[in-house]
């Protein structure tokens, strides 16, 4: 377990890092840039150690493209957008509603059971990000979304989703097709991140770098921590572990995210904050019991 909690500590920091980041430039060239950088560096690496591993089939191209698109492009330009109008830790915690549409992306697409325990649990899910949805800063207010949502929330949602559904596809190409996975971050990150620095210019005008200094310094923390460390401990962990079972341990990184927040940010942690929290480790621990139960029961037969 000590790997998980050192990858959820290193995760949480990102968010600090990328909140900190957007005082110096916008966030799909933010994300263009440190995706197009790490997926070079991680393409040179594999091209010196194994330069066969990055030869990709051609029937394989469409699952090369869902992760580039949905894991990288799709839910780090909407997680860095959502994340200009609101606090690191509040992203950190709407990301934690991965876990919940991991389960649904499984049941709906990979036929997963869903047993009534867990059904309650994904309701139970839902309900625990209320109390922080309904918090809103002066910017979040800027953008009216649906009821007590606004449009930057949606993003961030709608970002763990995208996230989640391209780990599914990382698995297939890791234990199915028999890829490094080195290899498919590498191809997803450039391709996400050139798509990202394609379309910046017209969604957010010319690229922008207020003071390069500290703007590099955080360009190179996010890709050597996140990109490089974070991706690529995840993926080797998928061979020990299930995706879902992974999701179930993210509920660690808001507690993590909320504390840098704090320190580093001088964030304030509310009591939306610290009950939506609790209501997703309880529905989280009803995820994780229905699920220690399954597999006994699979054991025994």
């Amino acid at each position: 377990m000590l790997p998980i909690i050192i990858l959820n500590a290193l995760l949480a920091s990102a968010f600090t890092l990328g909140k900190v980041a957007l005082n110096y430039t916008t966030p799909i060239f933010f994300v263009g840039m440190s995706m197009v950088i790490g997926g070079f560096i991680l393409l040179s690496y594999q091209l010196i150690t194994a330069p066969h591993k990055l030869i990709i089939r051609r029937k394989d191209f469409g699952l090369f493209f869902q992760v580039s698109f949905f894991t990288i492009f799709l839910s780090y330009v909407l997680q860095f957008w959502g994340m200009n109008y609101m606090p690191s830790s509040k992203v950190c915690l709407l990301y934690n509603f991965g876990p919940f549409t991991s389960y649904l992306i499984a049941y709906l697409f990979f036929s997963e059971k869903m047993s009534l325990r867990k059904w309650i649990g994904l309701a139970l899910g839902f309900i625990g990000l209320i109390p922080i949805l309904i918090t809103s800063t002066p910017q979040e207010e800027l953008f009216n979304g649906m009821f007590f949502i606004s449009f930057p929330e949606i993003a961030v949602i709608i970002s763990a989703a995208a996230y989640s559904y391209g780990w599914f596809i990382i698995r297939k190409l890791v234990h199915e097709e028999h890829y490094s996975t080195f290899t498919v971050n590498a191809y997803s990150m450039l391709f996400g991140g050139t798509l990202a620095l394609f379309v910046a210019p017209s969604l957010e005008g010319p690229f922008v770098i207020h003071d390069f200094y500290p703007f590099f310094i955080l360009l190179a923390s996010t890709i050597i921590i996140e990109y490089m460390i974070c991706n690529n401990l995840y993926a080797r962990l998928l061979n020990k572990y299930s995706e879902t079972f992974l999701s179930l341990t993210t509920f660690s990184i808001p507690v993590f995210g909320g504390f840098y927040g704090w320190l580093f940010l001088s964030e304030r942690i509310s009591w939306n904050f610290l009950l939506s929290c609790v209501i997703l480790f309880v529905s989280i621990r009803l995820f994780d019991t229905a699920e220690k139960e399954h597999r006994k029961r699979n054991k025994a037969t």
